[in-house]
């Protein structure tokens, strides 16, 4: 009978000694995963349409394994989070002008589309249906990487800037 009682006394003790120690291994990562998309239009490249606009279309991928804070925790993810992605693009001077752009995610579409981003309007934190942001963290979980393409169309020739997608992650991880 004593045993029986030092058991039932023990056993709510170990059982959340090792649910202690499972949380404990878990590992948090705050990071943000990026793909920067360099974009030339040019005369060779682009064709212009009735409305004197240049279309361009680029794409980019960029992996969890390229990211420093997570590469060595790829086979023990257990959740990933986007809280939200900012568009930044560079490059863009005097009167260039990027008329319309769509930001797609294969596997998932578009997830934003912007107008009339030049020099001084060119930093946007698109506000994004929080499925859609669930649905880039299970294309993130199961194929560790994310393909980013931008398409749009611009008012001049030749034109180079960067489209920089930053998506904010939150990540747990843990060996057990």
């Amino acid at each position: 009978m004593k045993k029986l009682l030092i058991l039932f006394t023990l056993a709510p003790i170990i059982f959340a000694s090792c649910k202690k120690i499972k949380d404990a291994a878990y590992v948090d990562i705050n990071t943000t995963l990026s793909a920067e998309i360099p974009v030339a239009v040019d005369t060779a490249t682009t064709d212009k349409s009735a409305l004197v606009s240049y279309s361009f279309t680029e794409s980019h991928t960029e992996s969890l394994e390229e990211n420093d804070k997570v590469k060595d925790y790829l086979d023990l993810l257990k959740r990933i989070e986007v809280n939200e992605v900012n568009i930044e693009f560079r490059n863009l001077v005097g009167d260039q002008l990027i008329e319309t752009i769509a930001i797609e995610v294969e596997n998932i579409g578009t997830i934003a589309t912007l107008e009339n981003v030049s020099p001084t309007n060119s930093d946007f934190t698109p506000d994004i249906n929080p499925s859609v942001l669930v649905q880039i963290a299970n294309e993130l979980y199961f194929t560790k990487k994310l393909t980013v393409t931008v398409s749009g169309t611009t008012n001049k020739v030749p034109m180079n800037f960067i489209a920089a997608t930053y998506f904010d992650l939150h990540i747990e991880a843990s060996p057990l």
